[in-house]
């Protein structure tokens, strides 16, 4: 970017790159987020006809992720359902995602060049993002995963 330009221009500049890339942060989240619940159906579920993660977006802004482990008659005696909710508000912008009916948010903020989300003074890239807010309903604390044996992957 030129010297020359003020801070006005420069802000207006930066204003358009959010403008237009918050979208794109969304999609791009959006993606990473299917990309982790087929993973963890591909790698963790263990009756492959029965996918323990469902992914269901709701509109183009909203997406329900849902986890559903069945009882094993052993510790568990009866089926086990957390939901999250992922949300996109183009207004802020911002992702927000509910889980335990806590809502929790991620501003999406950008530069002269490309648009991001951002976390105090870090950039986060999708996948982080996705892990962020995935990890604590697919690996709850003190649950013991173990990865399932495929031959061919």
């Amino acid at each position: 970017m030129s010297e020359s330009t003020n801070w006005v221009q420069r802000r207006a500049i930066k204003e358009r790159v959010l403008d237009t890339g918050a979208i794109e942060v969304w999609n791009e989240v959006r993606s990473s987020l299917e990309d982790a619940c087929e993973s963890y159906n591909k790698h963790y579920c263990p009756n492959p006809n029965r996918q323990e993660v469902k992914y269901r977006p709701e509109n183009g802004n909203r997406l329900l992720i849902t986890r559903t482990v069945q009882g094993d008659h052993l510790t568990n005696f009866r089926e086990v359902v957390t939901q999250v909710i992922v949300e996109f508000d183009s207004a802020i912008p911002a992702i927000r995602f509910t889980r335990d009916e806590r809502p929790r948010e991620l501003r999406i903020s950008s530069n002269d060049s490309s648009a991001y989300v951002k976390e105090g003074e870090s950039q986060i890239s999708p996948d982080e993002v996705s892990r962020r807010i995935l990890e604590p309903i697919f690996f709850p604390s003190g649950e013991r995963t173990h990865p399932i044996f495929q031959v061919g992957v």
